[in-house]
Parts: structure tokens; sequence; C-alpha cells
């Protein structure tokens, strides 16, 4: 397989490119192809992915992470599956683990990868039932690839609500459309950015001093959805 991020002629990082994988996977089918269509994902666009340790497939059979145009469908062991469209849907990427949670405001989530997620972390974000599922091979394509058709799906309605004066939750930070709420005003931020693990509030016209605490990126739910909102309200 290759999945070879790209620099395009502005010398950003283009989106990652979807896994091409030897042996070419079927289209999904069956009830996880109906799930699909039942929640109005959208054509599967060709990206499936599967366990990454050949190993370990016996104990996660019938695990696969399949995209659609509109969303996400996870399937496991014992008929388990799940759907997420990206306009509801919510993740948590954890810092040292390819580990992340996906989740909506069902109370279902997944949490895909090696651990699980706290009883109180999940209390916290109103996860009612979460399954563990598949260490999916891959993670540095498909969990930026979450984190991006989230926020690309969710961008223009969380920039409508903060105009007309709602508020929106980040899990540790909630945002308004005057600045971060109880922290720091949009106009004394100069740029936010993640880099090691955490997030961090820069001053205007300032490469170092920062405007607020940084927070750990874990800390904030669907974090790429998070930059993309600060990026609009910081210009």
């Amino acid at each position: 397989m290759t999945n070879a991020r790209r620099r395009n002629r502005a010398g950003r990082l283009s989106r990652p490119e979807p896994v091409r994988i030897s042996m070419p996977m079927p289209e999904p089918a069956g009830s996880a192809a109906m799930l699909a269509a039942e929640r109005e994902l959208g054509r599967w666009i060709g990206s499936t992915y599967l366990p990454r340790n050949r190993r370990l497939r016996p104990k996660w059979t019938g695990a696969e992470l399949q995209f659609y145009r509109r969303g996400l469908v996870v399937t496991g062991p014992h008929d388990f599956q799940a759907a997420f469209g990206w306009d509801t849907a919510k993740v948590l990427q954890h810092a040292r683990e390819p580990r992340y949670t996906v989740f909506d405001d069902s109370g279902r989530g997944v949490s895909i990868g090696s651990s699980r997620i706290s009883r109180h972390r999940r209390e916290q974000l109103g996860i009612r039932h979460l399954e563990r599922c598949a260490p999916f091979a891959f993670d540095e394509v498909w969990g930026p690839r979450i984190q991006q058709n989230i926020a690309e799906a969710q961008l223009p309605i969380v920039l409508a609500q903060l105009h007309d004066g709602e508020t929106s939750d980040f899990g540790a930070i909630r945002i308004d459309r005057d600045g971060i709420h109880g922290a720091a005003r949009w106009q004394d931020i100069g740029r936010v950015r993640a880099r090691n693990g955490r997030v961090r509030f820069l001053r205007p016209n300032c490469r170092h001093r920062r405007a607020l605490r940084g927070i750990r990126a874990n800390e904030i739910v669907s974090l790429g959805l998070f930059l993309a909102v600060c990026a609009e309200l910081t210009r």
C-alpha cells in the first residue's frame, strides 16, 4: 500500500491519498451496505481498512473500517455494526496511541485502537455505550481523514451557530463568537496550532508569546473542526 501525503505547489500538505491495496477490496455488501444506505451516507469511496496485525485478525473477524462520502461504518465480530455521519459525528484523538473514539449525540460510540477510554471521560462526553473495535492498519491515513471529514462537514454549521449567538462545546473548551469562553477574546489570539500533543494559542504578530495557556490536544473533541473554526475566527 502507499499512503504518502504530497505537497501542493504552495508547499502545503494535501489531504491523504486513498490507501491502495494490492488486492482491491470489494465494495461493501450485505447488512453493512444496508446500514450505510439507511443512514444516507452516500457512495462508498473505495477505502476500507482491516486490522493491522494479521495474527490478530481471527480475533477481529468481520472487522472493517469503511469510508463513505458522507460518513463511516465500523464493523466487528458478532455482527457488530455502527454508522456515523460526518455532519453529526464527534471524534476524540488520543495523544500517545493510534486510538480514536468516534461518537455522536445518541450516546453510542466506538473506540478504535489498543485500549479503552475511562468511564469518567465517557460520562463527561455523554457516551452511554462504547464498543471496543479493532486496531485498524494505516491509522496515519484514516485518523486524519476522520478529523478532516468531520471538519469539512460541520464547519459551516458551527460558524452559523456562532454567528447566531450560540456557544459550541469542544470538550475542555467552549467558544462563542466573541472568543474562548472565560479565557480570551478572538482579537487577542493571532493563531491556534496543534503541535507535539498540545494546542497552543499565540498572540497576534508574536510567534512565541502565548495568548493563554495551552491545552492537551486529547482534551479537545473534534480537534480538526476546532482548529478550522479558530482559523476562521482569528483572521
